[in-house]
């Protein structure tokens, strides 16, 4: 690959990676949103600890949440 094709690639890292850093709020939302979610199954301790990184194109998405009990559901029965 040429020099300059490696460098458009970078370049376009780095804003992808910067945007996601870079957006007013954008982990804090992610975060409400997980935890209103996670908040429905799990009785949680603390709110989520997210972490996303760009690996080959593609975006890994880390979550980690401490949870003190699974919360028991009910059965829907059939009208």
């Amino acid at each position: 690959m040429k020099k300059g094709k490696k460098d458009i690639i970078r370049l376009q890292n780095v804003i992808e990676l910067d945007r996601l850093g870079g957006e007013l709020n954008f982990n804090e939302l992610i975060v409400k949103d997980l935890t209103k979610v996670l908040s429905d199954y799990f009785e949680i301790k603390s709110l989520p600890i997210l972490e996303i990184v760009k690996d080959r194109g593609e975006f890994l998405i880390k979550i980690k949440l401490t949870a003190v009990d699974i919360k028991r559901f009910g059965f829907i029965s059939k009208q």
